[in-house]
């Protein structure tokens, strides 16, 4: 490519010396110049997003968690009367997925709807919204043995 530009700085000085020569670019610098915000702002974006994720996350995680601790006498209360580990486990896993699955329904109208708003129908995005969102039960459910 330098080549090329150097040929064409001579070949302009050739036809006329007072000509100013504004330099060449290749349209791949072009294209990554014009791109260059757009790129950020996404990228800005999808970090923002994540740290969203990771924060919903976190909470979720806590709030079960502390549901499970102030459960913790009912629990031992329910085992002294001959309930089994898992029927004292199932008692608390089914609040926590019922918890979580509410809040991804209610997710899922939102999104759907954020979606046609900005009127992006890719079905590719969507199955990574939808996969993202299938995180939270399982954060949920991991909560609830902890």
């Amino acid at each position: 490519m330098e080549g090329v530009i150097a040929g064409m700085q001579r070949a302009v000085e050739q036809i006329d010396p007072d000509l100013p020569f504004a330099g060449f670019r290749g349209i791949d610098e072009i294209r990554s110049r014009t791109l260059a915000f757009q790129r950020f702002l996404s990228t800005l974006l999808s970090v923002m997003a994540g740290l969203a994720l990771l924060l919903a996350a976190i909470g979720i995680y806590g709030l079960i968690a502390n549901s499970v601790v102030e459960r913790t006498r009912e629990l031992g209360i329910r085992m002294a009367l001959g309930a089994t580990m898992s029927q004292a486990m199932k008692t608390v896993a089914i609040a926590g997925v019922l918890l979580a699955a509410a809040g991804v329904a209610i997710g899922c109208a939102l999104a759907r709807a954020a979606l046609k708003a900005a009127n992006q129908k890719s079905p590719a995005r969507c199955l990574r919204m939808l996969a993202d969102i299938f995180h939270l039960p399982l954060l949920s459910v991991y909560a609830n043995r902890a």
